[in-house]
């Protein structure tokens, strides 16, 4: 039995491991199409990650403190799927929110401002196709397997590194360290 204690102090059982939507759902469908993140025993979390023991959950929608942040970093994913769909010759480096919106710096010469309607028009098409959204935890050994063949880029740096080049920097961190990585497919 899963107790999930809500911020006005009701606890809402679950009978396994259960997470933030399921327990937004419980609630209404209506706060579960709301919610866009979770703060399981104060530490934030998309809806998705597994509660396997009793929890305090706040459940985080548009209007919540903090979520601007949330909706802009997940705005900069979106804009970097639609620039590579648009220029797949496009690299892409880093894309952190700011207090003004988010950036990314990209390395592509013919980009220009003229540009940037389009790659709205392709986010709103991303946005209406409702791509799931999955996260995994990989061992370095499946990380490695997994991203062998993509180019990473430094931040800032025009150079590509082979990922694993980029990955041999890691191996003298412990085998099975688990990577949190972003793939834009």
């Amino acid at each position: 039995m899963v107790n999930i204690t809500l911020p006005d102090g009701s606890i809402k059982k679950f009978k396994s491991e259960t997470n933030a939507l399921e327990v937004a759902m419980s609630i209404s469908e209506g706060l579960a199409r709301q919610c866009i993140a979770a703060k399981v025993n104060n530490e934030l979390t998309d809806l998705t990650t597994t509660i396997r023991e009793n929890a305090t959950i706040e459940l985080l929608t548009s209007k919540s403190e903090g979520s601007l942040d949330i909706l802009r970093h997940t705005t900069a994913h979106v804009f970097a799927q639609a620039l590579t769909r648009l220029f797949p010759k496009a690299l892409i480096t880093i894309g952190p929110s700011t207090e003004q919106g988010f950036f990314y710096d990209v390395d592509y010469e013919d980009l220009t401002d003229a540009d940037l309607p389009k790659i709205e028009q392709e986010m709103q098409k991303i946005i209406k196709e409702n791509l799931e959204v999955t996260k995994s935890f990989k061992t370095l050994k499946e990380a490695k397997e997994h991203f062998k063949n993509v180019i990473l880029y430094s931040p800032g740096s025009k150079f590509a590194k082979q990922s694993n080049e980029y990955l041999k920097n890691i191996d003298q961190k412990k085998e099975g360290l688990i990577l949190e990585l972003i793939a834009i497919d």
